[in-house]
Parts: structure tokens; C-alpha cells; sequence
């Protein structure tokens, strides 16, 4: 049983059932994802400290205090809990919170080599060959990410999302017409709509122009904290 940080509780969902924890620690547990509405990361990851007390091999409470102590700004402790999260169950979405772990810290390095390991573990899992197409995006490399978008395109569910990082792509490289064919093929394709929200926030290159050079900050400049946004500058030409 999994639950995710931004879980079904969170929302407001009945909560699930786990035989790890008794009835008193349930109660905190509930508790805490309940806090998370709130955004009172602080009171979120005392109470998960209680759970974790309690039951020491609940994978869950590690995952979800990780990514309230990153909010908090204590890294170290973050990343410890999210590793192990993966030492007590390795699965896809314990993998994926210690990318994003490492992503949030914006230590691209090691998101690389946690992405590695958890498509390696879980291969063919759309949303953790989602996140090694953002850890390429986010280190601004062109050659890990176009094979990414390879793989996500042979996924269930992939295609619509290989399209959305085709279009960034194009887009950093200044290509409109194609960065154009990439984002119609998105839509087409029924990209779902956080990653059209997404989209919208990376305007498409200048129209060709013998007055304006269209410059990026290459695909590091267009990523941002929810996925993407553009970071882009005009120069006049010289």
C-alpha cells in the first residue's frame, strides 16, 4: 500500500486501511495527511515522526516526512528519509519521491543516478520515465533526453507525454515550426491537463527575423519548479 505525499486523504478521500499501523498511530497518521492542506509542513513531520516510532517499517511515513522536511529546508534529513523509504520497500513511487527529492535541491547529479536506478528497478513505468525526461530537461542534456522521449513515446499512456517534451525541446532550440507540429501532436494525442498547463507557460520561438535572434538558457533555462516554464531573453543582432 502506497500513498502519495499529495495523497487521496489530503483531498479530502476516506483514508486507506493499513495493517502496519495500529488504531492510535492510524489516528496520527490520518492526522498528518490532513495537515497537509494546510501546508503546516512543520506539524506534518512531527506527527509522521510518531508514526515512524511506531512502526519503524512503514514505508509510507518515511516518504511523506521526506518531502515535509525538504518544504522545511532541512535537506539532509529529507534525503535520508527518502532513502529509506527505498530500503524498506523499493517501490516506483518511493523511487520517484527521492528523484524529485534530489530535484527539489536541484542536485542533478545524483537525481540522475536515482532516476537510473528506479527505471532500472521499474522499467516501463510512465511516471518514472516522466522524471528521468525532467532530471535530463533540468541538466540541460539534450542527448539523455531525446532517447527519453523515445521511451516514453512506447509507453502506455507515453505518447501525449513525449510529444510535450518534444515541444521543449524544439522550443530551446529555437526550432518554431517544429516545436509547433510537436505541440499540435500533444493536443492530438490528449496530453493530459496539467501537462497543457504546462505547455502554456513556454511560448513558442519569434517568427523568423532578420532584427531578432531568439536566444535560451538551453533546456536548464526552461525548467521550472511544477515541470516547465520558460526562461527566454531577446538580443538584437549585431
Amino acid at each position: 500500500m502506497h500513498i502519495l505525499f499529495l495523497s487521496a486523504l489530503a483531498l479530502g478521500a476516506p483514508p486507506p486501511e493499513s495493517s502496519e499501523l495500529s488504531e492510535d498511530l492510524s489516528a496520527v497518521y490520518i492526522e498528518a495527511m490532513a495537515s497537509i492542506r494546510q501546508g503546516d509542513h512543520e506539524k506534518v513531520s512531527r506527527l509522521l515522526a510518531q508514526v515512524i516510532e511506531g512502526a519503524p517499517t512503514f514505508d509510507d511515513a518515511y516518504r511523506n516526512r521526506c518531502a515535509a522536511e525538504r518544504f522545511l529546508g532541512r535537506g539532509d534529513q529529507a534525503r535520508e528519509l527518502c532513502e529509506r523509504a527505498v530500503a524498506i520497500e523499493g517501490s516506483w513511487v518511493n523511487h520517484a519521491a527521492l528523484v524529485r527529492d534530489a530535484l527539489a535541491a536541484t542536485e542533478i547529479e545524483d537525481a540522475r543516478r536515482f532516476a537510473d536506478a528506479a527505471t532500472a528497478a521499474h522499467p516501463q513505468e510512465l511516471e518514472l520515465e516522466k522524471l528521468s525526461c525532467e532530471v535530463s530537461l533540468r541538466g540541460d542534456d539534450i542527448e539523455g533526453l531525446e532517447p527519453c522521449i523515445d521511451t516514453l513515446d512506447g509507453l502506455d499512456g507515453g505518447a501525449s507525454w513525449a510529444a510535450f517534451y518534444d515541444y521543449v525541446l524544439h522550443v530551446s532550440r529555437g526550432e518554431r515550426e517544429e516545436a509547433i507540429e510537436a505541440m499540435d501532436r500533444a493536443v492530438a494525442l490528449d496530453l493530459p491537463q496539467r501537462g497543457r498547463l504546462q505547455m502554456a507557460q513556454i511560448p513558442l520561438p519569434p517568427e523568423p527575423s532578420a532584427t531578432w535572434v531568439w536566444v535560451t538558457g538551453g533546456l536548464a533555462g526552461i525548467a521550472g519548479l511544477a515541470g516547465v516554464a520558460l526562461g527566454i531573453r531577446r538580443r538584437r543582432r549585431t
